[in-house]
């Protein structure tokens, strides 16, 4: 149900817009991956925990309710960086004490 159908040069906009945001968003997980990697413990490991619980539920809403392929691929990417986030500070975690 839409309430409002926008003209196709907004919808076009938009899109190019969100690809470009997701491809910032997922070059922006980067820096803390490195870190991570290389055993600095700069992430929060219960707040990563959390973004990557929200991102499986939007991962989820895109692909079973919005069938979306760009916000597909940008939820993927989302989900995926922070489960690695996660993995990682768990590994520092878990080899410190």
């Amino acid at each position: 149900m839409s309430f409002f159908t926008p003209p196709d040069a907004v919808v076009y906009v938009l899109t190019t817009v969100y690809g470009i945001a997701g491809i910032i968003t997922f070059t922006a997980y980067w820096p803390t991956i490195v870190d991570l990697w290389k055993g600095i413990p700069s992430a929060n490991l219960r707040t990563w925990i959390i973004f990557t619980l929200t991102d499986l539920a939007v991962f989820l809403y895109a692909l079973l309710v919005v069938h979306d392929l760009p916000f597909i691929l940008v939820a993927t990417g989302n989900l995926l960086h922070a489960f690695v986030i996660v993995v990682l500070r768990y590994r520092i975690k878990t080899t410190t004490k």
